[in-house]
Order: C-alpha cells, then sequence, then structure tokens
C-alpha cells in the first residue's frame, strides 16, 4: 500500500494544467489588451518595433496553448 507521503509532489496532470494556465494568461494579458487598442483607435503607435514584439508573444501564446500535450 502507498502512502500519502510517497506521492509525488508534481503529476503529469499538474505540470499541463500549469503549462494552460500560464499560456492561458499570456493570451489574455498580451492579446486582449493590444487587440482592443486595436479595435478602439486602428492606430498603433507603438512603433515597429514594439509592434514586432507584441505579435511575436501573441503568436507565441497562442502556439503554446495549442501544443500542449500530456505526456
Amino acid at each position: 500500500m502507498k502512502h500519502l507521503s510517497e506521492r509525488p509532489t508534481s503529476t503529469r496532470l499538474d505540470l499541463l494544467k500549469r503549462s494552460l494556465n500560464c499560456s492561458d494568461i499570456l493570451v489574455l494579458f498580451i492579446y486582449v489588451p493590444s487587440r482592443a487598442c486595436w479595435l478602439l483607435t486602428y492606430d498603433w503607435r507603438g512603433g515597429d518595433a514594439l509592434c514586432k514584439i507584441v505579435k511575436m508573444v501573441q503568436t507565441f501564446g497562442f502556439q503554446s496553448s495549442s501544443n500542449v500535450m500530456p505526456q
């Protein structure tokens, strides 16, 4: 019989939940505000470099949430 103290502290399901939460938070705090600003103003005032960084982080957030798979 296995005791509770022998149970691993982090299971694969916990890892899956953590990575999904991280990617959802990334989408929530990067994609949603930038999209809301774009829809309100139809103008980007952050410059070319910031535009590329924001789009890269948006793409990374969506890719990370779609590529999470249990092992």
